[in-house]
């Protein structure tokens, strides 16, 4: 699991928590869809438009 520090929120440090659980998610087959909750903060919620495959909330 993602052992980066969720506390600095600098641009960089975001992108990077981003990159890392979505890599992590990518060698996981796509099995563990939580993995990728580890860059966000609980109360985010991510909007993905209706023109991907995986749209929604």
């Amino acid at each position: 699991m993602n052992t980066m520090s969720t506390t600095d929120t600098s641009p960089m440090s975001v992108l990077e928590r981003m990159f890392f659980a979505e890599m992590t998610y990518m060698k996981s087959g796509h099995k563990d869809i939580a993995i990728l909750a580890t860059a966000f903060h609980p109360d985010v919620v991510v909007h993905e438009p209706s023109s991907l495959p995986y749209c929604g909330d």
